[in-house]
């Protein structure tokens, strides 16, 4: 088929290929900024002072409740998986937030803090008790930058278990440092979803760019 590509004036053209510019350029300026924010994070964790200590010696992991596609039932109580929000039920059976492990897949070890309601399925571990005072922010964070997927068994189907990680170790300060950190942490990561919005957006700007020309 013969498709029809309009074709303004010179002058609009070149009006449409600098607006477009401008937005790629503050696109790819976004991108970095996530890149340096990131660093920031890894460098504010990793300059953290405190005790080395096992997982196992932190919390207790258990697996989750099995939930298949077709028994969720419309709600609006999100269901995490192995990685991350997998959709919404009308139940949940964690009441408090807590932290999320990916068990199965591509993203195992992959780490969330929960919402307080919540349902968890068996593609994921979870935190079912803390054996210490922690923020459970700065724990979230922490565990992330453990890295925990590299302890996975990689023999079929990727997966972790709760044996692979009751010995890995995190850095456990005081909890006022614990606080202070998340404060940061949580500072850090508004200002990252934000560019991360903003770069989701570039292609529709450009559109908008087209639209406003050429209609």
């Amino acid at each position: 088929p013969n498709f029809e590509i309009p074709l303004p004036p010179i002058d609009i053209q070149k009006k449409i290929a600098d607006e477009c510019k401008k937005v790629d350029e503050e696109c790819k300026k976004a991108e970095q900024n996530i890149v340096n924010k990131k660093t920031d994070m890894v460098n504010l964790i990793g300059s953290v002072k405190g005790s080395s200590k096992a997982i196992s010696s932190i919390l207790k992991l258990a697996s989750g409740n099995a939930l298949p596609a077709n028994k969720m039932k419309k709600g609006n109580i999100p269901v995490y998986g192995g990685n991350g929000i997998t959709g919404f039920h009308n139940v949940g059976f964690i009441s408090e937030e807590t932290i999320v492990i990916g068990r199965v897949g591509e993203y195992c070890g992959s780490v969330y803090l929960t919402e307080a309601n919540c349902w968890i399925t068996d593609n994921a571990l979870y935190c079912k008790e803390f054996l210490e005072n922690v923020n459970k922010v700065y724990l979230t964070y922490a565990l992330r930058e453990a890295h925990l997927n590299q302890y996975a068994n990689r023999t079929g189907q990727p997966n972790i278990s709760q044996n692979a990680l009751a010995n890995v170790k995190i850095v456990m300060p005081s909890k006022t440092v614990q606080d202070d950190c998340s404060i940061q942490l949580l500072e850090i990561q508004k200002e990252i979803d934000t560019l991360q919005l903003k770069v989701a957006s570039c292609t529709k700007v450009k559109h908008d760019i087209l639209d406003k020309y050429l209609k």
